[in-house]
């Protein structure tokens, strides 16, 4: 009987033991399994980072080429030269339509891979809400007109007159919405609201308090949305069905970009729709935004942190090193042929096709133009021919825009030049702070260029210096009128801090003195204050 129970406890043993390994080797499996998903997900990971690093990288490349073509088209539609018949004008515009039609669709592409690559930053700034209803109003009126739709906005009486967000990305989440509900909607109305959130309203996703939130709603009598696809929407790429593209036109990037910009400002979007009878779509944020940079996608920006590759766009902190690359050919242009009292401007600009429309523009402006393609040769032309402006690209061979920026502001005898940058990378906040008079995102239009020979010779023809004195002090007051006060120099003295950014705000100043203790900030508030809301 023990032999027995003992063979029992051996056969009971040897059970459990293979049990155990059975265990064991599931589990193995299981392991396997996971990290070869865990693998697989890392790859596609880094698949998409090396996408939305691509696309995020190619704003250069992709709208410099449109740059000449949406110019010399426009030009070519104006027909200032009366030699075009009405077919051949009718071609050009044509190709003017399409080119910007592509343009758009390129600037949306970007505005999502920087969102997804994590590169889109937000600068928070204190936002007029009546100012956003103007520019929408003054925006869409035209669309209202020609579509015959009725066009309401309606500020509510309680709501706040300002909230700190980021201006240019709730205009755009806006515009986003507008377009699509005027697009959507071929009889009735189209009504923008500012109200106060209801404070029942769930905005669990963002977690914002309703109650410390504004909505802003855009609301539609147009086509509805299927309950089926109020979700796909949203997704980028994705309209309601296939259809629509077809017959509305548009890529299904607006909507996706929009919920990824609330986000971004701390907010969210909500959709309410029935089919055949209208859309409405509530932007909730809150009335305080906190400052964020790459905010969203965190396990993107950690692959950026261990991906050791080289941005193609240089930062605009950080300048490129000199590279030895061969120079290309400049333009036929002006240099042989300066006179003493003519008027110059120099070029730096590896577009050919763009160097040429900017040097007959200078020609239209009665300027001299030297063009050159790279960032050294225009430093060495800078000091050779002093010239009395520079219009600069960034993204140039050698050393880039941004480093001759910085040498030309270092060099006691050139940083007097007025530069304008011109460039196909989105706009860097603080640009006019590293002393820029302007920037320009290419493409560029005729207009846009008008304005930008136009401040050149402003600044040129003025023979009075504008400068701001900040000073409390009447005592400083009086001693820098003295030192200054003279038929070239006109002085503006504030005596607060919050004075002297409104002035900035409202006039361009030649020079500031500025005092560091002031009654109601410090002098570093103050420059903090201008370099975080970029006025120079």
């Amino acid at each position: 009987e023990l032999e027995g129970r003992t063979q029992a406890l051996e056969n009971n043993e040897i059970s459990l033991r293979q049990q155990k390994e059975d265990l064991q080797l599931a589990n193995n499996k299981l392991d396997q399994t996971r990290r070869e998903i865990e693998t697989k997900a890392n790859e596609l990971e880094v698949s998409s980072c090396y996408k939305s690093e691509f696309l995020a990288n190619m704003s250069h490349e992709l709208r410099t080429p449109l740059n000449s073509m949406l110019i010399l088209s426009q030009q070519l539609v104006e027909n200032e030269e009366k030699n075009l018949t009405n077919a051949q004008i009718e071609s050009a515009q044509i190709i003017y339509d399409g080119g910007h039609d592509l343009l758009s669709l390129i600037n949306e592409i970007l505005d999502l891979s920087k969102i997804e690559s994590g590169k889109m930053t937000i600068e928070i700034q204190t936002v007029e809400l009546t100012d956003v209803a103007n520019i929408l109003q003054n925006n869409f009126n035209p669309v209202a007109n020609k579509t015959n739709l009725a066009l309401a906005i309606n500020l509510a009486k309680n709501l706040p007159t300002t909230i700190e967000t980021n201006e240019q990305k709730l205009i755009q989440i806006l515009k986003n919405l507008l377009s699509n509900a005027f697009k959507f909607t071929k009889t009735g109305s189209v009504t923008l609201n500012f109200q106060q959130a209801d404070a029942k309203t769930d905005l669990s996703r963002s977690g914002i308090d309703p109650q410390q939130a504004i909505a802003i709603a855009v609301i539609d009598t147009g086509i509805g949305i299927p309950q089926a696809t109020q979700l796909k929407i949203f997704e980028a790429f994705q309209q309601a069905d296939g259809s629509t593209s077809r017959q509305y036109g548009g890529t299904g990037l607006g909507l996706s970009i929009s919920k990824e910009l609330a986000k971004l400002l701390d907010g969210e979007l909500q959709l309410s729709s029935v089919e055949n009878q209208g859309s409405t779509f509530t932007l909730y944020l809150p009335l305080t935004t906190k400052p964020v940079s790459e905010k969203i996608y965190p396990k993107l920006k950690e692959f950026q942190k261990t991906n050791t590759s080289k941005p193609v766009t240089p930062s605009i902190l950080q300048p490129s090193q000199e590279i030895n690359i061969i120079p290309l050919p400049s333009i036929d242009d002006d240099r042989n042929n300066i006179e003493e009292n003519d008027r110059v401007i120099l070029v730096i600009e590896d577009d050919i096709g763009f160097a040429t429309v900017l040097y007959r523009f200078a020609h239209k402006k009665s300027f001299k133009c030297i063009h050159v393609t790279d960032g050294k040769t225009g430093l060495k032309f800078a000091k050779q021919y002093n010239p009395d402006a520079i219009i600069l690209d960034i993204a140039l061979p050698k050393i880039d825009g941004w480093h001759v920026l910085n040498r030309l502001k270092d060099d006691i005898n050139l940083r007097h030049i007025p530069v304008h940058v011109m460039s196909a990378q989105d706009y860097p906040p603080g640009v006019l702070n590293r002393g820029a008079i302007g920037f320009l995102t290419k493409p560029v239009n005729e207009k846009q260029l008008e304005g930008t020979f136009n401040k050149i010779t402003t600044l040129l023809n003025k023979t009075v210096r504008q400068v701001l004195v900040v000073t409390s002090e009447i005592s400083v007051q009086q001693e820098v009128r003295e030192i200054l006060g003279n038929h070239d120099i006109e002085i503006t003295i504030t005596n607060t801090g919050v004075e002297a950014i409104q002035q900035l705000k409202l006039k361009t100043y030649d020079c500031m003195i500025l005092d560091l203790i002031l009654s109601d900030k410090s002098g570093f508030t103050v420059l903090k204050t201008l370099e975080e809301e970029d006025i120079s």
